[in-house]
């Protein structure tokens, strides 16, 4: 199994359907639209390992349109794939992935899903209900695809201060797929004025810390970007993580590398 070091990512262009209140893609320049082919090509001069289906926009609002893009990016080049989406799919959405996910294996190569959330109830804060899948329905999808032995990633982000989402409802989702996950990936909240508005939060009801660059701000004006201060929540949610016997990790690099590292056990106890 190759070494995960260098990633590189990849967005359908246009206006997100799904606009959560806390993302910053709102204020981004929209791109021409480009074919699934100009943008699997648009990478060909790249160097990376993992190809990140994420960053300015919801990919899977139709799963099939999106596994398209997933298809051709193997197709072209035999990398890993690290998906994420807040969408759910149907039996055939579904078996179409585990396909992917088999020919990639054969290949030596890993398909991650990562399903995010950012609460229970408190969701509607940000998330759109007559557009997007309930928490339910995304944390039952995790555990189908974990079931169906593909990396399976709950992306518990961005992470918001408790007196906004509560820490039972945090608890409440880890409680709903412990054992049935690969693991869970946590982040900061960033806001900036238009967020904050959006949201209808007041800047001076937030801490906030020194929180460096993110490969998501790419595009973005990064330099009116703040890092709300979810240290005490981070510590929280990988304490009970640890508690209910879930792996955790603040990036997802990190994670990514973990994952790969006991598919290479795997293979070698295999081979022996």
């Amino acid at each position: 199994m190759n070494q995960i070091n260098d990633r590189v990512l990849l967005s359908f262009d246009g206006e997100c359907l799904y606009r959560c209140k806390h993302c910053y893609t709102y204020e981004l320049p929209k791109n021409e639209m480009r074919s699934i082919e100009e943008i699997v090509e648009s990478i060909s001069n790249e160097n990376f390992d993992v190809v990140y289906i994420s960053q300015k926009n919801e990919n899977f609002v139709d799963p099939n349109v999106g596994l398209d893009l997933c298809e051709r990016i193997f197709e072209k080049y035999k990398t890993h794939i690290m998906l994420i989406t807040r969408r759910v799919f149907n039996l055939e959405q579904s078996n179409r992935l585990l396909e992917l996910h088999k020919k990639m294996k054969t290949n030596g190569k890993i398909l991650f899903v990562g399903v995010s959330v950012i609460g229970m109830e408190s969701s509607t804060i940000s998330e759109r209900v007559d557009v997007i899948p309930s928490t339910s329905q995304r944390l039952d999808f995790a555990k189908k695809v974990y079931h169906m032995g593909i990396e399976s990633l709950l992306l518990v982000r961005p992470l918001f201060p408790h007196k906004i989402i509560p820490r039972t409802e945090i608890e409440q989702i880890i409680d709903y797929v412990a054992g049935q996950i690969s693991c869970v990936l946590t982040g900061a909240l960033m806001v900036n004025e238009y967020i904050l508005e959006r949201l209808g939060i007041s800047e001076k009801d937030l801490n906030y810390i020194d929180g460096g660059e993110s490969e998501y701000l790419s595009g973005a004006i990064s330099e009116t970007m703040k890092f709300v201060d979810v240290l005490e929540e981070i510590k929280h949610l990988k304490k009970y993580c640890s508690k209910r016997g879930v792996p955790f990790f603040e990036h997802s690099m990190p994670a990514l590398r973990y994952l790969s590292s006991l598919y290479e056990e795997e293979r070698v106890a295999i081979s022996v």
